[in-house]
């Protein structure tokens, strides 16, 4: 089992599909497919249920997202800490800025801290006063 694997998965129960998770993670929705296919026969079971009305979360799949989830959590957590202990500042921000204003900041605050600090996610919060 992979991790990007695990993130694949978690991106597609997150986006509600294979379209939506390919978009956001800028990969071509074959090989997104190809490796649920993949994690799905290694684990031995139905994680997503796929047909024309979309794509199903099934009971494996809810079990198995809150345990992918986790792992890329912790995995995230790991990568932080080795950052810190090396110097480097790392982890996840998040910025609340009043209504209309995020439209105005948002880019800049994400683009300047992105180029000081590649290691800190930033998420902006619109409309809290």
């Amino acid at each position: 089992m992979k991790l990007i694997q695990l993130k694949y998965f978690c991106s597609i129960v997150e986006n509600g599909g294979f379209i939506s998770a390919s978009r956001d993670l800028l990969i071509a929705q074959p090989a997104l497919s190809r490796q649920i296919v993949d994690l799905e026969a290694e684990i031995g079971a139905e994680l997503l249920m796929r047909g024309p009305s979309g794509t199903q979360v099934t009971e494996a799949g809810r079990r198995f997202y809150s345990h992918a989830k986790s792992i890329l959590e912790h995995v995230q957590q790991a990568k932080n800490d080795a950052s810190s202990a090396a110097g480097k500042l790392a982890g996840d921000i998040t910025i609340a800025l009043p209504v209309g204003m995020a439209g105005m900041l948002a880019a800049k605050i994400v683009q300047s801290v992105e180029q000081l600090y590649p290691d800190i996610n930033v998420s902006i919060m619109d409309g809290l006063g």
